[in-house]
């Protein structure tokens, strides 16, 4: 059984590990969070800045949508006074300006054909357009789409030359106004991919266009600051998880209100990375992330602090997850199947509690060890082979209730049970072995009814067999009109030797109280002669494949079926050994009987009669 379990457990472990992925996700998803909230520093090290669409500036300058470009253009002339690294858009400019439209009509009711090239000049994109011109490193965002549509051909001068990943595809790509893609303009696309219980972990560098692939706008802004990307550690899907910092606000925000108005401090922003977006409430740019709710343009600020620091979360490949998962199942299903109920039960606990402690001190260091399934799996290889060790020893403890009910009395078979440590197979072992015989049974039995006779013998066998379950003794085996019982097998027993002589007393005087019962009735009464010698004798299952019987054999047994006709020479009821002697001698009354010759041994034997208890 042992064998089959750590075949099978170890087998159905890792088809769960890798079918049951749905089921763990969402409560891995959990405890990512809360490692990511354990871990998270609270230092950002990357000297980024967010001008922040706020409340406070929809309060102070209108309704976001009726917003003109103008606004941005002043911004990025406030911000441009100040020498940043970088400037990066987290506002997509996907349309013409729409504010100005009444003043287009009125052109052109006034001026006729000159009146669109009079509004152009007038326009707030040409106001945006002229700052960009003027900035020298400037980010703006794009999306993909699910809905096929095609930028313009200079959109294609951004796309990466990457090898080796397999980054998501879309069929469509919506970009900014094309009169702002400058020279000194690069673009990132800016879509985020929750998980399926709708927290962001992780970011795509990459996202795929028509076989063109583009960078995401956190890695542009890494490119333009010379960051080697290249040799970071991101999935093959071109993702990682992101490393939070902290929670929304760990960066530096200032009002998008207050850079427009001037109010900011002259070289605020000089030599660090400005990014502008929006936290406001409604204008749905926030997302769920492990350590809490978090507007987009922060979480592009977290993923530049990892780009920057090159710290990523290093995933263990799914290979090596594997290696530890079997090794796991392996480990518990050897101990589960052990039967030291105990000490597997320890050691399981310990597994449990050490493998998150481990999961967590690589966390600490970068490295992302998914914890549930592989706890799962420790869950599921203890309580399976538990399981199935229960069985089989529920099986086991059936097969010694069946094979000892016969021959024990109950409360040695419970202890044989609760131990389970019967060595079936064979072993040698120190036991004393009780041969006993009733006198002339054959001449008594030839002039009696049958009926009558196995009637008797069934009664005194009762009787004997009492005396010797009562001694903690076995009946191995009844021989005719003779009995063999062994004390001190199966189950060890101390003072095997004066319990065997006990019974045989008991015996004795159990047998005289027969006599005088059936002497009443007008039947002739059973004596009877008992020998015991104690010794080593190999005990265990013994037979053959459709029958096999729990016996004691050997020298030991030998000699003691040798002592117990002697009785009849010496006209005594009880003879033990020297061996047995020794072990009872200040329990009991004995008479020395000198030695003897006995078949089987070459040395003449000691033997002495047992005549009473002291």
């Amino acid at each position: 059984m042992r064998k089959k379990a750590v075949v099978l457990i170890p087998g159905i472990s890792l088809i769960l590990f890798l079918l049951l992925e749905w089921f763990y996700i969402p409560l891995e998803g959990k405890i990512y969070d809360f490692l990511q909230y354990l871990t998270a520093s609270e230092q950002p090290e990357v000297p980024v800045v967010i001008v922040d669409i706020d409340n406070r500036s929809l309060n102070e300058l209108g309704r976001f949508q009726n917003w003109p470009r103008y606004y941005f253009a002043q911004v990025l002339k406030n911000i441009r006074k100040d020498n940043p690294k970088i400037i990066a858009f987290d506002i997509l400019f996907t349309e013409p300006d729409t504010m100005p439209g009444v003043v287009r009509k009125i052109l052109r009711e006034k001026l006729g054909p000159l009146g669109d090239s009079a509004f152009y000049l007038l326009s707030f994109d040409r106001a945006l357009e002229k700052e960009l011109d003027s900035t020298p490193a400037v980010i703006l965002p794009f999306f993909f789409t699910d809905e096929f549509s095609t930028p313009s051909p200079s959109f294609l001068r951004y796309r990466v030359l990457v090898e080796g990943i397999n980054p998501p595809s879309f069929p469509g790509v919506v970009s900014c106004e094309e009169r702002f893609l400058k020279k000194n303009v690069s673009v990132g696309f800016i879509n985020a991919f929750p998980d399926r219980d709708g927290t962001l972990r992780r970011c795509y560098l990459f996202g795929e266009w028509n076989g063109n692939i583009f960078p995401h706008l956190s890695l542009a802004i890494a490119e333009r600051l010379r960051i080697d990307w290249r040799k970071l550690p991101f999935e093959k899907d071109g993702s990682f998880f992101i490393k939070f910092t902290g929670p929304f606000h760990t960066f530096p925000y200032v009002s998008f209100t207050d850079v427009y108005h001037g109010r900011i401090p002259d070289g605020y922003f000089k030599n660090r990375i400005v990014l502008i977006g929006t936290s406001a409430t409604g204008l749905s740019d926030r997302f769920n992330v492990p350590v809490g709710i978090m507007p987009g343009v922060e979480i592009h600020a977290n993923v530049i602090d990892n780009l920057r620091k090159g710290e990523f979360l290093k995933v263990v490949p799914l290979h090596l997850r594997l290696i530890i998962m079997l090794v796991f199942s392996l480990f518990l299903t050897v101990l589960s199947t052990s039967r030291r109920m105990y000490l597997s039960f320890i050691l399981f606990i310990l597994a449990l509690i050490l493998f998150p402690v481990i999961s967590l001190f690589l966390f600490f260091n970068n490295i992302y060890l998914e914890m549930t399934r592989i706890e799962g799996i420790i869950l599921f290889s203890y309580i399976a082979g538990t399981i199935l060790t229960m069985r089989e020893t529920e099986k086991e403890k059936r097969k010694i209730r069946e094979l000892f009910s016969r021959y024990l009395p109950e409360r040695v078979i419970d202890e044989m049970v609760e131990k389970m440590e019967i060595p079936l197979g064979g072993e040698r072992r120190e036991i004393t072995v009780l041969f006993s015989d009733i006198r002339n049974f054959t001449s008594l039995s030839e002039k009696r009814d049958p009926a009558d006779v196995v009637s008797d013998l069934n009664e005194f066998f009762n009787e004997m067999t009492e005396c010797i379950f009562k001694y903690d003794g076995m009946v191995d085996k009844f021989l005719g009109d003779g009995i063999m019982a062994i004390f001190g097998a199966p189950v060890p027993i101390p003072g095997h030797a004066e319990k065997a002589v006990m019974a045989a007393l008991e015996m004795v005087e159990r047998a005289e109280r027969l006599k005088k019962k059936w002497k009443t009735r007008g039947k002739r009464g059973f004596d009877i002669g008992i020998g015991i010698h104690t010794g080593v004798a190999v005990v265990g299952n013994v037979g053959s494949s459709k029958r096999m019987e729990y016996t004691a054999i050997g020298d030991t047994v030998n000699l003691a079926a040798r002592l117990e006709p002697l009785n009849k020479e010496y006209g005594t009821r009880i003879i033990i050994s020297e061996t047995t002697k020794r072990q009872i001698k200040d329990f009991f009354i004995l008479r020395d009987l000198g030695s003897v010759k006995v078949k089987g041994k070459r040395a003449e034997v000691k033997i002495y009669e047992v005549i009473s208890r002291k």
